[in-house]
């Protein structure tokens, strides 16, 4: 905690403010240049198609057989059946992620066959665990 003790007192001549200000700046611009290469390797693993057996009969079980199997549909697929069960967290960023967060009314819900489809494969998940 700061307070009068512990903090010194920084009397900087102009080149050491300069050279303290550079460091910062390339410190900056290399964790810059870090986040950026992890959103592309995140992107470039979302895009991929999925190849577990087990993750594409999920999709199945939800009545999704048509679409793109990447892993960006399944971890939505994952939010959305997280999301059904009762989490509110998962609901919150699932509003976010279909652009509904500043809206306090009620959220709209695209298709009654998807949510259908998706609690028919919670039904079935739950079943199987019993």
């Amino acid at each position: 905690m700061a307070n009068g003790k512990n903090l010194r007192p920084r009397d900087l001549t102009n080149e050491e403010a300069v050279k303290m200000g550079r460091q910062g700046g390339v410190a900056s611009g290399q964790a810059r240049r870090e986040r950026r290469r992890l959103r592309e390797y995140a992107a470039s693993i979302l895009a991929l198609p999925v190849t577990e057996e087990n993750m594409l009969s999920d999709i199945r079980n939800a009545g999704l057989q048509n679409m793109d199997c990447n892993y960006a549909a399944m971890t939505v697929l994952a939010l959305i059946q997280k999301a059904c069960s009762g989490d509110t967290i998962a609901f919150r960023e699932l509003r976010s992620l279909i652009g509904e967060e500043g809206n306090t009314r009620t959220m709209q819900i695209p298709s009654d066959g998807l949510f259908a489809a998706i609690k028919r494969g919670l039904d079935n998940s739950n079943d199987e665990d019993s």
